[in-house]
């Protein structure tokens, strides 16, 4: 159900990661605070997320451009403060296999 609904959902943004030998690109729900843009991975199939903390400058197309980012891993405050304001519903969460959370931040890079 969610590999289905990901390339259609609102607010998805489309990550270009570097790995070892290619470019993976990952469609993901790109969620905005205070004018910062954080992503998660929301279920247990998460190797993109290991490839972005391998390699933290990634490109995100969002809203049809597309710019360079350095994606920065949470702790502490700032993720417990993004955990309660990026809510999901117990559904979702089923669907997910309650994964754990855990969450980066995108930072304009190069700019």
């Amino acid at each position: 159900v969610i590999w289905k609904t990901q390339p259609t959902m609102d607010n998805g943004v489309t990550l270009f990661i570097n790995s070892e030998k290619s470019v993976i690109s990952r469609k993901v729900y790109g969620f905005e605070l205070d004018r910062s843009l954080y992503i998660s991975p929301n279920h247990w199939f998460r190797s993109w997320y290991h490839s972005v903390l391998d390699n933290p400058i990634i490109d995100v197309e969002r809203s049809g451009e597309t710019k360079s980012y350095k994606a920065i891993s949470l702790e502490g405050e700032e993720r417990k403060r993004i955990a309660n304001a990026y809510k999901m519903s117990f559904i979702f969460k089923l669907l997910c296999g309650f994964a754990p959370r855990h969450f980066l931040k995108l930072e304009p890079h190069g700019i």
